[in-house]
């Protein structure tokens, strides 16, 4: 199962449907003010407390 998208394109490192739904990621929206009056909006995943413990426990498992 992929955790990210990896096609190009603006969901680009953004995480999948079924990894949202587990609860791994959220999003962090931050708004960019640009010089010329333009705003426009960045988007980081990060992962959750519950997708910390779910990546340790599977890594923990590939040992």
């Amino acid at each position: 199962m992929g955790y990210l998208i990896c096609r190009k394109g603006t969901d680009y490192n953004m995480p999948t449907q079924r990894s949202m739904e587990l609860g791994l990621f959220q999003i962090k929206e931050t708004s960019i003010a640009h010089s010329n009056g333009h705003v426009s909006i960045s988007k980081t995943p990060k992962v959750t407390g519950k997708g910390q413990v779910y990546f340790v426990n599977k890594f923990k498992e590939l040992n």
